[in-house]
Parts: C-alpha cells; structure tokens; sequence
C-alpha cells in the first residue's frame, strides 16, 4: 500500500532498511470487503434470485477499483490509471447496466384476450 498517517498503518520489516513507514494494508482492506460483500450477496440471495451473480461482479469490481487507489506497487498506467482499474470499472459499469436493465425492463401487465 501507499504511506498512511492513519493508526491502522502496517510495517513490513525489512533487513535492508532500518525502518520503514506504516502503510495502507490493501490486503486487509481487500479481505474485509470481500467477506462483506459475500455476506451481502448470501443475505439478498434469498430476495432476489437470478442476478446475485453480476451484483457481486459489479460490487466488488467497484471496491476493488477503490482499493486500487491505496496500492503502493508498480503497475501499468493508462491515463495515469492503473490497467487493473480501467478493467474493474469497465466491468463495474457493464454489470450495472446489465443490472438497470434487468430490473428497469418492462413488464407486460397487459395482455389481450382473444373473443
């Protein structure tokens, strides 16, 4: 992760440097919002059936574009983002579409009965 300020920072010991700075822990962060969302999806699963699947792709693609923000190592860059973003919020957002599709389509209440 990047240097944090923040009381949760970790330090990775290193016998080359003497002393290092707290930094986010991405790995952390990735698994507590992984297990949130799993627990979310498990929740709602019962609720809405047939699309749990892209609303944990769109969810965690989305955080996970978040906590790409917070990493510290090299990567490559595309417009000053990182790759790994740019993918994840594709995906994030052609999940909510298909997402706003689904549930925004219409249904047919009208039907015409034949005399």
């Amino acid at each position: 992760g990047k240097p944090t300020p923040l009381p949760w920072g970790v330090n990775f010991e290193s016998a080359q440097i003497k002393y290092t700075i707290p930094i986010h822990p991405t790995q952390i962060y990735a698994f507590l919002y992984t297990l949130a969302i799993a627990i979310t999806l498990i929740l709602i699963s019962k609720k809405k059936a047939g699309f749990i699947g892209l609303i944990g792709i769109a969810s965690f693609s989305f955080v996970n574009f978040l906590e790409h923000f917070l990493r510290g190592d090299d990567t490559l860059l595309l417009f000053g983002i990182r790759v790994p973003q740019i993918i994840m919020l594709l995906l994030s957002i052609t999940s909510g579409i298909f997402l706003y599709i689904h549930y925004n389509k219409p249904t047919n209440t009208n039907k015409i009965k034949k005399s």
